[in-house]
């Protein structure tokens, strides 16, 4: 059974059969918005109807069934119409590439607690940032 997405586009649709690219990455670089105003009319974004999640890659879309026969089903929805605006007729799209995700890793850094707040557990807690201390200088050697 084919997938259902949701196509979100700017200022027209988009063309079938012709190869482009889906995501928000334009929209929110400033450095291409710099280099092209126009970016951010650029940009379309396509969702999983099911799950919500926004993919970006590389796709094609057609409103006939016959130019992608292994194709899903997609909706086109005006994003610049209030309520997102949307096609009586589904198109279709193929997705020909997926862009992984850069995935961010966060590191939490140790905070200082304050002694007023120890009460009673400043013994240990001078006997634990010792340990740390000297775990760093070993693996240091």
């Amino acid at each position: 059974m084919p997938k259902e997405y949701i196509l979100f586009y700017a200022k027209e649709k988009p063309q079938p059969m012709k190869e482009f690219i889906v995501g928000e990455r334009t929209r929110s670089s400033g450095d291409v918005m710099a280099q092209d105003p126009e970016a951010y009319y650029k940009t379309y974004i396509l969702q999983d109807k099911e799950t919500g999640e926004k993919i970006e890659g590389r796709v094609i879309v057609s409103p006939n069934k016959e130019d992608i026969p292994d194709g899903d089903i997609v909706w086109l929805h005006d994003k610049v119409a209030y309520g997102g605006k949307g096609e009586e007729k589904p198109w279709y799209i193929k997705i020909l590439e997926v862009f992984e995700e850069e995935e961010e890793v966060v590191v939490r850094k140790p905070t200082k607690i304050a002694l007023g707040k120890m009460r009673g557990s400043m013994i240990a807690y001078m006997l634990k940032q010792r340990e740390e201390k000297e775990k760093q200088e070993q693996q240091k050697e």
